[in-house]
Formats: structure tokens, sequence, C-alpha cells
């Protein structure tokens, strides 16, 4: 998720760790869990093409709308 966007989720779940979408694309972005889940929220308007950065090791296997807000679920590929 993109940082700045974050905090209603935070504000309601504070225990959760957010990943920056932003550091896929630099490099700074590694994984190693089985199942990721994106909320691409304002990714588009910061120009981030995080699909790009899962698409080698993840593949996408569900997708949920929540009012126009999209949750999805990357699994690691075998």
């Amino acid at each position: 998720m993109i940082p700045s966007s974050s905090d209603p989720l935070i504000y309601y779940y504070p225990q959760i760790k957010i990943n920056s979408l932003k550091n896929c694309q630099n490099g700074s972005f590694s994984l190693k869990k089985e199942k990721v889940f994106v909320i691409a929220y304002t990714a588009e308007i910061y120009g981030v093409d995080y699909k790009n950065c899962f698409k080698n090791n993840y593949q996408l296997v569900k997708e949920k709308n929540f009012r126009q807000i999209t949750l999805e679920e990357y699994q690691k590929r075998l």
C-alpha cells in the first residue's frame, strides 16, 4: 500500500505491518511471504507499477472490491 493512503487502515487495525509499494520500483522491496495482500489505492496517482514487481515471483489469485477499493491477493509461484 502507499503509506500516505493507509491512515484509515492503520486507525482501525494499528498492529498491521504495511510495506510501501513505492519501494518495489527502486529494488528495496523484498518479500519472502507465501501470500501478499495489496491495496493499490492511489498507486496510479503516484505512478507505481506494482504489478510489474510481482509478476515474476507471485501470481494474482483473488480480487475483492470494497466500494471501489480493491484488495488483491497474490500467491508465491511454485
